[in-house]
């Protein structure tokens, strides 16, 4: 089983409103597969608050298609 923490999952699961000041910010957020902590993805994404791009990094061969 995999255990990790995702940004303000605490907050929410003690239903606190995603507006509470006592949350870190939302976003924008940029994640970056294999450099950004886990806890940096937030567990909820709202369309007001803005994007979350993520970046990744493929090889020459995971990019080939036949």
């Amino acid at each position: 089983m995999v255990n990790f923490e995702m940004k303000n999952s605490l907050w929410l699961n003690s239903c606190i409103s995603p507006s509470d000041s006592r949350m870190s910010s939302w976003g924008p957020v940029t994640y970056t597969v294999g450099t950004s902590a886990q806890s940096a993805f937030p567990m909820a994404l709202f369309k007001d608050v803005g994007p979350v791009t993520i970046k990744f990094t493929l090889t020459s061969s995971q990019c080939a298609y036949s």
